[in-house]
């Protein structure tokens, strides 16, 4: 039999939410066990539900994303999280690849894509997921590999990979943003 995934989907809009329950609905292996429309609820829900995704919006009300999955990181069973935001800082994506984000989507997004990236780090295979996550080099290195993708940039120009690593460099060390010229050029 195979495992099914349960996601809880953290949003306030509710025609996201509706979109998303309808994208999982028609992929395998996903069942959505709730959403929640505020940070606060977020919390009780995953503390009550203990779903094995969590797709999660930044920017909620009450309490928005990061007090969320500070929240989250003291349980004793955390869900695998994808979040989601209409804007994104250096900071807030080094706080959530610190907080144990493994992707980041920027919106609005396309649904297909955001299933697949579920699909994606769930393992593909089904698999349930795992307790306890701390961030790593990897996840950095994927989030940003994804936020460059999300914004257009492909891979295959000249540069990508010197884009890529400064700001993986810059993600790991804030202070590399007030030397650019000395750090990252040379």
């Amino acid at each position: 039999m195979e495992h099914v995934t349960t996601v809880l989907i953290a949003d306030g809009a509710d025609d996201f939410c509706t979109a998303l329950t309808a994208a999982l609905q028609h992929a395998d292996g996903f069942q959505v066990v709730g959403t929640a429309n505020d940070g606060e609820q977020a919390i009780r829900m995953v503390e009550e539900r203990k779903p094995d995704v969590l797709v999660l919006d930044l920017m909620l009300s009450k309490k928005d994303g990061i007090s969320v999955l500070k929240a989250v990181s003291g349980m004793e069973r955390r869900p695998i999280t994808l979040a989601t935001s209409v804007f994104v800082t250096q900071y807030v994506s080094a706080a959530a690849a610190n907080l144990g984000v493994r992707y980041l989507m920027l919106k609005p997004c396309d649904m297909t894509a955001l299933v697949e990236r579920l699909e994606e780090i769930r393992g593909g295979d089904g698999q349930k997921a795992p307790e306890k996550r701390r961030p790593d080099k990897t996840s950095i290195e994927s989030m940003v590999t994804g936020i460059i993708h999300e914004i257009g940039v492909p891979a295959h120009i000249k540069g990508y990979q010197y884009l890529r690593e400064a700001i993986i460099i810059a993600v790991n060390d804030m202070d590399v943003i007030n030397a650019i010229t000395k750090v990252l050029y040379p």
